[in-house]
């Protein structure tokens, strides 16, 4: 698309949940959001310094070195950029950018999913990018802490017939619900990178697997959500 691409991390907790997970019940829920926006990047030069999916870059190193994989070709895995530039300056328009929220699949990433993220940004829209902690594989946070999917989710071959599966997805339901409240709040916070730039009556939702069903939930049972886009989820 025609604008250059920023992008920032936001680790937040919904303190009205509990973490589900944790033995201390009152820790709350943590959620790490990726976002990427429209920017303003004067120097085009810097746009490729951020790795492809930088949060994993080692592990599949890791993974390909214990399957034997020639460490000399590594440096290929390096070579993938993005073509995001962290914490840059959004570009400031007359009327704010809709929005796209992105739910992951079940065990799966975020980071996965960033040609789709930076392709929305490059045209326009402001794209969060959600880890539903505890279901991502791992969620590692800008402090460093890194949290691993929960061993029973991992396991969770077939959700389809899981008798959980309604109460799971109304957990990722509740993240995403939580995720708007933030946005208001950010595009109403003077000092905020967002402040008047997001345009909350046109907000979207797109998912993969299990994210693609939730996102249907969300189409049918939030009003907040105008679209959706249902990638390859099946529904309950």
């Amino acid at each position: 698309g025609p604008f250059k691409i920023g992008t920032t991390l936001c680790a937040w907790t919904d303190k009205s949940r509990s973490t589900y997970f944790s033995n201390n019940k009152q820790d709350g829920r943590e959620l790490l959001t990726q976002i990427w926006y429209p920017s303003e990047i004067i120097n085009s030069t810097i746009l490729n310094v951020q790795p492809y999916a930088s949060d994993v870059i080692d592990l599949w190193k890791l993974g390909l070195k214990n399957s034997g994989y020639p460490e000399d070709n590594f440096v290929q895995l390096d070579s993938i950029k993005a073509y995001s530039l962290l914490n840059s300056p959004i570009l400031k328009q007359q009327k704010p950018y809709p929005v796209i929220i992105f739910s992951h699949g079940y065990a799966a990433l975020r980071s996965a999913y960033t040609a789709y993220y930076e392709n929305l940004a490059s045209h326009g829209y402001i794209v969060i990018g959600v880890a539903h902690t505890y279901y991502a594989m791992f969620t590692k946070f800008p402090d460093g802490r890194i949290i691993p999917a929960d061993p029973m989710n991992s396991e969770q071959l077939n959700l389809i017939e899981d008798k959980d599966s309604e109460a799971h997805q109304n957990i990722w339901f509740q993240d995403i619900q939580f995720i708007l409240d933030k946005l208001s709040f950010l595009n109403n916070k003077t000092d905020s990178l967002f402040y008047q730039n997001l345009n909350l009556e046109m907000i979207g939702v797109v998912g993969h697997s299990f994210g693609g069903s939730t996102s249907i939930q969300l189409g049918r049972n939030e009003k907040r959500i105008k679209a959706c886009v249902n990638l390859d989820g099946a529904l309950f």
